[in-house]
């Protein structure tokens, strides 16, 4: 079912834009790198907002204490 829907995609991409096969591959090749780019990012930036809570929580913490 998974290679039927690829098969429908690429074939999907290639006609509607008018693309040659090499030029399909090109842009699912830069879709799949800026969604893998995108998730790095997204991951990144939620590991330093969750360090920047606890550097508040424990800033609070001590000025609490």
């Amino acid at each position: 079912m998974f290679v039927w829907i690829a098969i429908l995609l690429f074939l999907t991409i290639t006609e509607i834009n008018n693309y040659t096969v090499k030029e399909t591959f090109k842009v699912i090749g830069i879709a799949i790198f800026a969604a893998v780019v995108f998730v790095a990012i997204a991951f990144i930036l939620y590991i330093l907002a969750a360090q920047v809570i606890n550097f508040v929580k424990s800033i609070y913490g001590e000025v609490v204490y």
